[in-house]
């Protein structure tokens, strides 16, 4: 497992255990329930960035090993 992976899989543990809180119904109040819904989207922007990386660092391994050049965006 590489590095990405291993945050990828952090980040998707975490978001579960926020979905169970919320299941349960364990937010105080409507401001904390709505504060644990944004870090719930924020954490899964931020695992969707990991995978757009991942998959950047794939195509460009593949280039290099093909002989290829690669362009940064």
């Amino acid at each position: 497992m590489d590095v990405l992976q291993y945050i990828s899989t952090k980040i998707r543990e975490e978001v579960q255990a926020l979905d169970n809180d919320i299941a349960a119904g364990k937010a105080k109040d409507f401001a904390e329930y709505k504060a644990v819904c944004g870090v719930r989207l924020g954490l899964i922007k931020a695992n969707g960035i990991i995978a757009e990386t991942a998959d950047m660092i794939k195509k460009d391994e593949m280039q290099d090993a093909e002989g290829g050049t690669s362009v940064e965006t």
